[in-house]
């Protein structure tokens, strides 16, 4: 509900924020952290924009969910399970993607972690080093795969 709301308030603000579904049908788009959540959200929108979805999770059962979602509504979807925090499965995962369902035009980095939600200093070096990996340096490593 929520969701929909803010929606239709960027869509008035922003009219240009829709893109026009004829410019974007048959597009492959990458949605990161599509299991559950926005990113679940973000998938189905593109389906039913007639994409062609790679979907990318650490969570094989919630992204197969997504997947079934995204395919009730007519949209041929891919599910890759990747942990994000990891360079080398992005790469190695985003080879796979080029040579299964060819070249990825549209990147939505959505998967993000904010383990032990409390007082950031208080955090152990392996919480903030997993929060930076997947928050900030993932959305770098898949970028760059899609620059490729």
């Amino acid at each position: 509900m929520a969701l929909n709301s803010a929606r239709k308030i960027l869509d008035t603000i922003l009219p240009w924020s829709s893109p026009d579904p004829k410019q974007i049908a048959g597009q492959v788009v990458l949605v990161t952290g599509a299991g559950n959540g926005l990113g679940r959200e973000i998938a189905i929108k593109f389906a039913k924009l007639s994409c062609k979805l790679v979907l990318w999770d650490l969570d094989e059962r919630a992204n197969e969910e997504t997947k079934a979602i995204c395919e009730s509504v007519g949209a041929e979807a891919y599910t890759y399970r990747v942990n994000v925090s990891s360079r080398k499965e992005i790469y190695s995962t985003a080879e796979r993607v080029m040579d299964e369902v060819g070249a990825v035009r549209i990147v939505v980095n959505n998967a993000g972690i904010l383990r032990n939600a409390c007082d950031f200093l208080s955090k152990n070096d392996e919480d903030i080093e997993a929060t930076i990996r997947v928050n900030m340096m993932a959305h770098i490593w898949v970028s760059g795969q899609r620059s490729q």
